[in-house]
């Protein structure tokens, strides 16, 4: 799979047609990943390596804790992370 940041302009972003032979995963922060490399043309997606993508989600949850009432006490105040693989 490829991996690629574009920010979803919303409704005809991803259309029923690009994901027919192709399947489109979204991630957070503006990661896609994909091998329609089409689409990604079609949308100006920047094709990323895996460890760019993982660091525009990291540089994204830097600043995210979980809450200090969350229902796992062992997750309270913690950074919230968010791996692709």
């Amino acid at each position: 799979m490829g991996f690629f940041y574009a920010l979803n302009t919303g409704k005809g972003f991803i259309k029923h047609e690009d994901t027919n032979t192709q399947a489109i995963k979204g991630h957070v922060a503006g990661i896609w990943e994909t091998e329609n490399i089409e689409w990604a043309n079609k949308v100006g997606a920047i094709s990323k390596t895996l460890e760019e993508a993982q660091a525009i989600i990291n540089e994204h949850f830097s600043d995210k804790f979980y809450p200090e009432n969350h229902p796992n006490e062992s997750l309270r105040g913690k950074n919230i992370s968010y791996n692709i693989l």
